[in-house]
């Protein structure tokens, strides 16, 4: 940080001539002021302001033997520190901040004022009421007084302002610097408390947090079991559904089956329940069964047909023995039908019911022994 109000210095060495040519100066001898500074020339015992209007071989610039660079800057604030004891030894700090404007650069480097701080704090030491009040507290009692300390050395200073020459200084502000130990002491009371502040919010967090986890557990175990529930539910009724669709299935493959045996062997082919093989064996034999059922029923019809034409030809042998027919007072011709009719039918049924029971016997030995059979009635009759 550059000194304040002088910013810069220099010394500045003779300038001669160098042959024909004319003297000047170097751009590394001179200093180039900012906008809010100006350059101060000793001439000859003399002080010259310059604006930055000189140039390097100004006359001016090169009969100089010392240039100074002032800042010019308004109201620049300027901090102090006094070193105060307390009447139990301690030591606290009084910080006070200036407020400076160069009102003339002339005097300021005249005078020698290249560092305003160190007659400011010369000042402030010349204060005899400031010694007075730290004789007063003591270390621990400083931190509380801050405030009042703070308003008696602003009051004191206001009595009493600095004076520079070439200045014009005034009083911004007044702190007052607790002891390094107390600051420390204080910094670990604030650090305890914030722990324990900490501390605090870590349980109080712990505990919510806990008890959050275990709200959120509850409710997922609310939400599986729900979803679980729904689950079984929707399982029960999709099971209901496919029992009362293989129900249907069921009536309506029984409907389209019915006692077609046929059609379950099909089926079950169709559901991979049988090979082609024993789809062909079963077929066969069911459709033996079926031809053997049919030939017994048609024996058994032939039979009891046989059976009752013989019935009906031992009526009529009963009737003509007895003479039941002459008195009946029939066309004896129209007997004779009825009775060739009554011969021809039993005499076929005698046939078919013997071919059906001798099957080695030949077709012709079969009809003869029919044929022999049926005369011999007809004979008898």
């Amino acid at each position: 940080m550059r000194p304040y109000p002088i910013a810069a210095q220099s010394v500045l060495r003779p300038v001669s001539r160098r042959g024909l040519r004319r003297r000047t100066r170097t751009e590394y001898e001179l200093l180039f002021p900012a906008a809010h500074e100006v350059l101060v020339y000793r001439v000859h015992g003399d002080f010259v302001l310059d604006d930055g209007a000189l140039g390097a071989n100004d006359r001016t610039v090169l009969d100089a033997t010392h240039v100074s660079l002032v800042d010019l800057s308004v109201d620049k604030p300027l901090e102090v520190d006094l070193r105060v004891s307390a009447c139990d030894g301690g030591m606290f700090t009084v910080r006070v901040m200036f407020r400076c404007t160069v009102t003339d650069p002339v005097a300021v480097v005249r005078d020698g004022r290249s560092n305003a701080a160190v007659p400011l704090a010369a000042h402030l030491g010349s204060l005899s009421g400031i010694p007075a009040l730290g004789h007063r507290l003591t270390v621990d009692e400083v931190g509380p007084a801050r405030a009042r300390l703070g308003a008696e050395i602003a009051e004191l200073l206001d009595r009493n302002p600095p004076a520079e020459p070439g200045m014009r200084i005034t009083v911004s502000s007044v702190a007052i610097q607790p002891p390094a130990e107390v600051t420390t002491s204080e910094s670990g009371r604030r650090a305890l408390r914030r722990d324990s502040a900490f501390a605090g919010e870590s349980d109080d967090f712990e505990h919510a947090l806990a008890l959050r986890t275990v709200e959120h557990e509850y409710e997922l175990w609310s939400k599986r079991r729900r979803l679980s529930s729904s689950i079984d539910d929707e399982t029960l009724r999709r099971k209901r559904e496919l029992a009362e669709v293989e129900a249907g299935t069921v009536r309506w493959l029984a409907d389209q089956i019915g006692e077609n045996p046929e059609r379950a062997l099909i089926l079950a082919l169709v559901r991979e329940e049988l090979s082609p093989a024993d789809l062909t064996e079963r077929l066969l034999d069911h459709r033996q069964a079926v031809d053997r059922h049919q030939a017994e029923r048609e024996k058994k019809r032939w039979s009891e047909t046989v059976e009752l034409r013989r019935r009906h030809l031992d009526v009529l042998e009963a009737m003509v023995n007895r003479g039941v027919v002459d008195t009946v007072g029939v066309d004896p011709e129209v007997m004779d039908t009825v009775f060739g009719n009554l011969f021809e039918s039993l005499r076929a049924a005698l046939v078919t019911t013997a071919t059906a029971e001798l099957p080695a016997a030949g077709p012709a030995e079969a009809g003869e022994s029919t044929v022999d059979e049926v005369h011999s009635v007809d004979m008898e009759k």
